[in-house]
Parts: structure tokens; sequence; C-alpha cells
């Protein structure tokens, strides 16, 4: 057979099976508090940096074992990409957060209730301590913040929070 002739059925039996939607993975029992951020969503907010907007995504990722947040946003001082990794193990859900501007960031994920997830940093003498949290409003919006501590201390001020719609 010719080369073009194997291409071509190779494409016919391959690209619709690359192009299909794959199945949303359902959550392990570990990771399940966290299936009302799943989806994409539509922010607007504002801070110290001042007004943000962006959009971010949760998705269900490694069959159900973690969940990738996607988060671009404009802000008065430019453009500013992240990615936040969530995952379970023996049922402690942690997080490790990295953006464009270098940072990186350890969390422990605390799930408050049916509706609110706090990510908080560990605290340290030498770093800031980081909080954010999200809560899932009785309209489905989902209210955003991140709270900035010293070096030291726990008296957390918020440094941006907003509101996001789910797409």
């Amino acid at each position: 057979m010719e080369l073009h002739v194997r291409v071509i059925l190779f494409l016919l039996l391959m690209v619709p099976a690359m192009t299909q939607a794959a199945e949303p993975s359902t959550l392990t029992p570990a990771m399940a508090p966290l299936q009302f951020l799943v989806g994409t969503w539509d922010a607007s907010g504002g801070g110290k940096p001042g007004a943000s907007a962006g959009t971010f995504t949760f998705d269900v990722q490694a069959g159900g074992h973690a969940i990738l947040r996607r988060n671009v946003s404009g802000t008065p001082e430019g453009h500013h990409d992240d990615v936040l990794l969530i995952d379970a193990e023996d049922s402690k859900i942690r997080a490790v957060y990295a953006d464009s501007e270098g940072h990186v960031i350890h969390y422990d994920v605390t799930v408050a209730d049916a509706k609110t997830v706090v990510f908080s940093s560990d605290p340290s003498k030498t770093q800031p301590a980081f909080r954010l949290s999200y809560h899932q409003n009785d309209d489905g919006s989902l209210a955003t913040k991140f709270e900035i501590a010293p070096p030291g201390k726990t008296d957390y001020s918020t440094y941006l929070e907003g509101t996001a719609h789910r797409k």
C-alpha cells in the first residue's frame, strides 16, 4: 500500500477517537467535596493590585485523583497566569500553586462545609503565609478571597477578592 493511502487510513481510523470528548472523571471520595469547583468560571474582582478580570477552570485529572485549576487574568500590572494542582493522599487534601511571576505556594486544604474550601500555606517565621478561599453562594456564583499574613503572624489581610460565574 502506498504511503499516502496508509496515512489516509490512519487518519480515518484515529482522528475520530482522538477528537471524541473524554468522559468526565468522577472524583475520588477524598476529592468529592471539591466537586462544586469543577467547571469554567469568568471572574472579576479587585484588591491591592487593582481591578482584575479573567477566566479560570477547575478540571478533573488523573482519573479523579486530582483537580487542576488554570487561571488567566489581567490586572493593572499586566497579564497573570497560574496553575494549582490539588490532590489527596490518605484523605488529606493538599495543593501546590505556581504562577507566571515565579511564586510557588504549598497549601493544606480544608473543606469547611459543603460550599466552602480553604487553602492555607504553612506559617513561617521568614516567609508570608497565604490563604485562598472559595465559597459557593446561593446563586451558584463563587466568592474568592486571597489573603496574606506577614512572616511569623496569623493576622491575614485581604490582598484580592472577587466573584466568579460559571460559564
